[in-house]
């Protein structure tokens, strides 16, 4: 009798044996990094922009995640491949320091706001030394997590709007009154009370929403094909914010800039696009549409023909009280709000706040931050995008914009990787 003898094969057993379990665990630091510096970025943009969920801590974020920030450097730093390596953080990461500093002693009552600024330092050198690859991906996840909630946000949304009965609560913040869906927010007051309500999920305002939307996209150019990008796009159309669209159309156009297409066909074939939804809006049932009274409507020009209507940044007597401010001695360190009628957004705000001194203080800090990418366009684009912004909203230092606009200054490496990723596969 012939009896086959089977051997069992041994040699994975002897590569068991001599797995280097270091490199496994030096890979999970650096991961655990990672996630730690994504997951305080995307608390401190989120309170920036006043979300529901952080209304009672948003004010003390920056001092709240500063462990998270720490831990991720002391992690960062303990391993042979750490992933804050860039060396070119030092006069961002300064200048942001001094433009905190500033604001704080403008507006500051106490020592809080200087506490948080101090505290914010370690955010702001995270943001400003991460590998740049790192940086995008960062951005990726939180874009991932927005869209991921925006969907079961803008689904209870028409579902309340089909005539479902959904529990709520009342809700205040400020000067806002809410009903409560704890998916989203509905402003009680009559203003939006119309056919199809703005949406704004659970941020303060549509047109909060609608920005913060815009400028996520930026820093995914190439991208926008996503299920992610696709339901951040579907939300801003919904929130009727004339002022995410005009940022969405200069966006588009920057975007082909950005990656060196040819644009004057696409510009065409876009005018024309408008032009019939313009003309559209107004000849349906003689202008008493959805699309009129939200968009376009605005679009025109006042009586005496020097503004548009949907301009209601400030008020008028805000605007008599601005001209004055620019040929007072205040001029340089900026003025107290302290009066009745006064604007709430805008440029104009900022200015009067804080002076031509805070201007240069934050244009300056944008130059050092901008500065170390290396593509003219996306430099360029990036500060197209932030004083656009900074002319509808007025906050130049919101991290829900400002860490949009570093990304996409950064963009040129994120592309020539993408387009060597394309060749080689």
């Amino acid at each position: 009798m012939n009896i086959k003898l089977r051997y069992i094969n041994i040699n994975w057993i002897n590569k068991i044996r001599y797995i280097n379990i270091s490199r496994v665990f030096i890979y999970n630091k650096r991961d655990v990094a990672f996630a730690l510096f994504t997951f305080g970025i995307a608390i401190n943009i989120f309170a920036s922009i006043h979300v529901m969920y952080f209304w009672p801590i948003e004010a003390y974020c920056p001092l709240v995640t500063m462990p998270l920030f720490v831990f991720a450097c002391l992690l960062s730093n303990s391993i042979s491949t750490p992933i804050f390596t860039r060396k070119d953080f030092i006069l961002p990461t300064l200048f942001s320091l001094l433009i905190q500093y500033y604001q704080s002693f403008v507006n500051a009552q106490n020592l809080v706001p200087y506490i948080i600024s101090s505290s914010s330092i370690v955010m702001y050198y995270c943001m400003f030394s991460i590998n740049k690859k790192k940086i995008f991906d960062s951005m990726t996840y939180i874009s991932k997590c927005l869209a991921f909630f925006l969907i079961f946000s803008l689904f209870f949304f028409f579902i309340h709007y089909l005539g479902f009965n959904l529990p709520n609560i009342p809700s205040e913040r400020g000067n806002y009154s809410y009903t409560n869906y704890f998916f989203f927010l509905f402003d009680d007051r009559e203003l939006w009370n119309i056919l199809l309500p703005r949406f704004n999920s659970v941020f303060l305002e549509p047109g909060h929403l609608g920005t913060t939307l815009v400028m996520i996209l930026a820093t995914q150019i190439g991208q926008w094909k996503k299920w992610y990008n696709i339901v951040m796009i579907i939300a801003a159309i919904f929130t009727f914010s004339l002022a995410a669209y005009c940022l969405a159309v200069i966006l588009l156009f920057l975007r082909l800039w950005i990656l060196r297409k040819k644009i004057m066909a696409k510009i065409i074939i876009l005018i024309s696009s408008i032009s019939i939804v313009v003309g559209g809006s107004f000849l349906y049932n003689d202008g008493d549409n959805l699309l009129n009274t939200l968009i376009v409507s605005r679009l025109e020009m006042n009586d005496s023909g020097d503004d548009f209507k949907g301009n209601n940044r400030v008020s008028e007597n805000f605007e008599k009280e601005f001209i004055s401010f620019l040929s007072s001695s205040d001029v340089l360190l900026g003025r107290d709000m302290d009066y009745e009628g006064s604007g709430n957004s805008g440029y104009m705000v900022y200015i009067y706040d804080h002076g031509l001194l805070g201007l240069f203080g934050f244009l300056a800090f944008y130059y050092f931050a901008f500065r170390t990418g290396k593509d003219k366009r996306a430099i360029i684009s990036a500060f197209i995008l932030s004083m656009t912004n900074f002319w509808i909203r007025g906050y130049p230092l919101l991290l829900a914009f400002l860490f949009p606009y570093f990304l996409i200054s950064q963009l040129e490496i994120n592309i020539k990787e993408k387009n060597l990723l394309k060749n080689a596969q």
